[in-house]
């Protein structure tokens, strides 16, 4: 063959080779949006637990393809959108079945959280996690050496959860990167930003579906959160500022599934806690530099969970500490319960004056107690509280400034119980105080024994009645008034305390002495075998339940003079009387009186014969 029939030969031959490279180069580029709709997305899809979805694939190259309008879910209620779908490869990789990356772009995912369960609107997510893959069990080698797409990379830029929680909705901006360790998609690195109210939450999560582990940590810095004020509307007389720091760290088993390691740590920066007239504040130390209060929680077991945190003041409505609180939770069961410690501490407030309350403490006072709390998946809970005896006590007296009056006592003894549901509160009390003494510059009280007990019920919508009943009883006390000395033996006050309309308390009582007496040497003047019945209000009602007194004897010097009959009644600054006298010297002799006397003041009292 000549040369010149060789050149043309060759010729003609690379041209064919060109064309049908031509071709091939074309249908390759015509045929990859069918092959990336048929084969590559929907193994993708599956790979991630997603079995049905809509895509359409917008435009394709040898190094990358755009996608959008992805959908899951119902057309007019979807369960996730995405706009835009950007997948990375080159042609080497996907002839080794790799593809560098896939970013999803103006991601908008809707659930819902309802009975404590978090949904997809309108798809099934545990169907998806169900379908994770497994590796428990050794893969068959027929499976193994199946072809399989390994994708480099997974990015969600973008991307917005909306969430609607008790009939409102939220909105978290939300960026995501996955990479995976190994082409079986078993070990995934996940690297989360969320972002509620423009602040940033970073998570970290290490996925093993080899082991059906996945470990999680969770960091944030300086959240504000007078940014997230609405979060306690349930609570409208809730007031909560400063920054919050947040740092915990899980690991979690998937089939089934449990929680096996988890703790974190919650901490509060400058912040002020209000509701109502309550106040929460930092404590200072010893430069008066405000201490950050945190929150720590830590897994113990399967279902106990170890909860502590540190010391906090109350500022209002009484100036106090409360120490750090332990607590453990157990989860176990339809609910939890939980039992704990706490300590509260009172400070003395100094006496400025003019201008002082008329309520503070002159000693320290120090309250230590244990509670117990349950709560049920069906809205019931208890809160049981019993106070505790100091190991050291720093103060075994209590001593209260309650103008005129110093009040002095033991540390009294608590008993609380508290049950609730959706609808109402019910508690019951007791409270022990031993050797209880009111003084002022004429006024000498002294109570060795003083037993409070009651009740209390509150009703969600009838605030109006809400109202507590009370019993307290002593055995004895004793009164000295300048120089007359007042004997009472079984004392019994029975009482209810009721909210009015107008969010003022009104108090209705009725107290008993079974015995009595009155001696005043000075007067020479003796009351012996008293018995009173004497109804009680505050504000005083005008006019009043009248009471009955009764005295079996009246004594002058080393004469018995008689007896007393009489009625008491309350009145707005005292007590009002009116009976009659049985004369024992001459019988035949009667004597009617009345009289009145004012308890905010000495010296102040009349009586007519």
């Amino acid at each position: 063959m000549s040369s010149k029939r060789k050149i043309i030969f060759s010729g003609g031959l690379l041209f064919i080779l060109a064309v049908l490279l031509f071709g091939l180069l074309a249908g390759f580029y015509f045929y990859l949006p069918h092959y990336l709709e048929s084969k590559i997305i929907p193994q993708i899809a599956t790979t991630i637990g997603i079995s049905e979805l809509s895509v359409n694939v917008r435009n394709t190259g040898f190094w990358g393809a755009d996608l959008g309008n992805m959908r899951i879910g119902e057309q007019q209620k979807p369960a996730l959108l995405i706009r835009s779908v950007q997948i990375d490869y080159t042609p080497k990789g996907l002839y080794q079945r790799k593809i560098e990356g896939v970013t999803l772009s103006g991601v908008e995912l809707f659930g819902e959280f309802t009975n404590g369960k978090i949904s997809l609107r309108g798809f099934e997510l545990q169907k998806v996690l169900t379908r994770l893959p497994s590796r428990k069990t050794p893969v068959p080698a027929s499976e193994s050496s199946a072809p399989q797409f390994f994708l480099r990379q997974f990015k969600i830029r973008n991307c917005v959860i909306n969430l609607n929680m008790d009939d409102r909705h939220y909105s978290v901006p939300v960026e995501i990167d996955i990479i995976p360790e190994d082409t079986h998609y078993d070990r995934l690195n996940v690297t989360a930003f969320l972002y509620p109210r423009a602040h940033k939450i970073s998570a970290e999560l290490k996925i093993d579906l080899s082991r059906q582990k996945i470990g999680i940590d969770v960091e944030t810095e300086k959240l504000n959160l007078s940014r997230f004020a609405d979060l306690f509307q349930p609570l409208p007389a809730m007031m909560v500022s400063g920054m919050a720091d947040l740092a915990a760290t899980a690991e979690l088993h998937l089939q089934p599934f449990k929680i096996s390691a988890a703790k974190a740590e919650f901490k509060l920066y400058n912040s002020n806690i209000r509701y109502k007239n309550f106040q929460l504040q930092h404590v200072g130390d010893n430069h008066n530099l405000k201490v950050p209060f945190y929150v720590k929680i830590e897994r113990i077991d399967s279902t106990k969970w170890q909860v502590s945190a540190s010391d906090i003041t109350a500022a209002s409505p009484i100036p106090m500490q409360l120490d750090k609180i332990t607590a453990t939770i157990d989860h176990a069961g339809e609910g939890f319960k939980g039992s704990g410690n706490l300590k509260v501490s009172v400070e003395p407030a100094p006496d400025s004056g003019v201008g002082a309350p008329k309520v503070r403490m002159i000693t320290p006072y120090y309250f230590a107690a244990g509670f117990k709390a349950a709560y049920s998946n069906s809205g019931t809970w208890r809160l049981d509280l019993t106070s505790t005896p100091r190991a050291k006590p720093l103060s075994n007296v209590t001593r209260i400034h309650l103008d005129p009056f110093e009040l002095t006592s033991k540390t009294p003894a608590v008993d609380l119980a508290v049950t609730g549901n959706r609808n109402k509160i019910e508690a019951t009390y007791a409270i022990n105080v031993a050797r209880v003494r009111a003084s002022s510059k004429d006024v000498n009280l002294l109570v060795p024994k003083i037993v409070l007990r009651g009740r209390a019920e509150f009703r969600k919508n009838d605030s109006i009645t809400q109202a507590v009943v009370f019993d307290l009883t002593s055995p004895v006390a004793t009164m000295n008034l300048n120089s007359t000395e007042i004997n009472m033996e079984g004392l019994a006050v029975h009482g209810r305390i009721k909210r009015g309309k107008l969010g003022k308390f009104n108090l209705d009582s009725k107290a008993r002495f079974a015995k009595a007496g009155l001696k005043s040497p000075q007067m020479q003047f003796q009351i012996v075998d008293t018995r009173i019945r004497l109804p009680f209000q505050w504000p005083v009602k005008n006019p009043t339940n009248k009471g009955a007194l009764s005295v079996a004897e009246v004594h002058y010097g080393n004469l018995k003079l008689g007896s007393v009959t009489a009625t008491v009644n309350q009145t707005a600054s005292g007590l009002a009387f009116a009976g009659n006298f049985k004369d024992q010297l001459i019988p035949a002799l009667t004597a009617e009186f009345s009289g009145h006397s004012n308890l905010f003041r000495t010296n102040n009292y009349e009586t007519h014969v």
